[in-house]
Formats: structure tokens, sequence, C-alpha cells
């Protein structure tokens, strides 16, 4: 059984994140989205309120589980005996940051093979930094994130429109 990591920190998770994962779970038997903590960011969002938002945002994809870890992605790797994780880049700046992590990860555990996704052209400007922007600046947020993504933080008072 194949089974594929897609980490990130997912703050909050994003429409391009979800083609990401929606492309990964055509490939492998079960994708599971970690949402990590990395201690360089600062969070517009709770690691739950993270969780909780992917799980909404991917609850139509069957063989798909959201996680959460404040760990070391290889450890979770290792853990949870995954074959891949999956990467998705938008730009040259994506790719070089994410070699880097990924040279990590296979130094520390040779069982994490990395595979970059690029993203889809139509979806390449769509970020989480964007969304809190938007977020702060009161834009909507349709075709940005998820319809019950927004439901949710419309529902919290996050999100008036």
């Amino acid at each position: 059984m194949s089974l594929a990591i897609v980490p990130g920190s997912f703050d909050p998770i994003t429409v391009g994140h979800v083609d990401i994962v929606e492309r990964a779970a055509k490939i492998f038997d079960t994708v599971v989205v970690m949402v990590m903590v990395n201690r360089e960011k600062n969070y517009m969002f709770s690691i739950d309120k993270r969780t909780q938002l992917a799980k909404l945002s991917c609850d139509h994809l069957d063989n798909v589980k959201v996680l959460s870890s404040e760990g070391m992605l290889v450890d979770v790797v290792k853990e949870l005996g995954a074959n891949a994780i999956i990467k998705g880049v938008r730009t040259i700046k994506d790719f070089k940051y994410e070699q880097i992590q990924a040279y990590y990860n296979k130094e520390h555990n040779p069982q994490a093979e990395t595979l970059y996704l690029p993203a889809d052209p139509k979806l390449k400007r769509v970020s989480s930094t964007m969304v809190r922007k938007m977020i702060d600046g009161g834009k909507k947020l349709d075709g940005i994130l998820m319809p019950t993504a927004i439901k949710m933080l419309k529902a919290d008072g996050i999100i008036k429109n």
C-alpha cells in the first residue's frame, strides 16, 4: 500500500493546496495532509483551527486523512511508514526552498523520497499569505478557499462576507 504525506503550515489551506492533495490522491492509495508547525512563522490560526480547515477542505476525498504534528517531518514519515513526501511548487523560489528540505529529509531518513507537483497555472498566484491579507482587508475568498472553509470562517466571525 502506498502512503504519501502532503505537509505544510496551511495557514490557511487554499484551493492551490487542495489541488495538490487531489492530484496526489489519484496516485497514492492513502494521502495524509499533515498540518505542521514551522517555528520561524507567526500564524493567524492555531494548529487546531488549521487542522479543522484542512479536514473541511479535503472531506470530499475518501483516501485522504488530515493529521497534525508539531514534530519534525522526517520523524512523521518514519512513524507513518510513508513512501513519499509530496510538495507543490509554484516558482523557482519554492523549488529551491523545498529542495533544501528534501536533502535534509533524505539525509535523515533514506525512505523519505520527495516528489514535486507543479502548481496548476491557474492557481500559481494563490498563497496562504495572500489569503491572510485578504482576510485582514475584508475581501471575498470565493475561489481561493474551499466553500466549506469559508463557511467555517464566517461562522467563527473571522470573515464577514
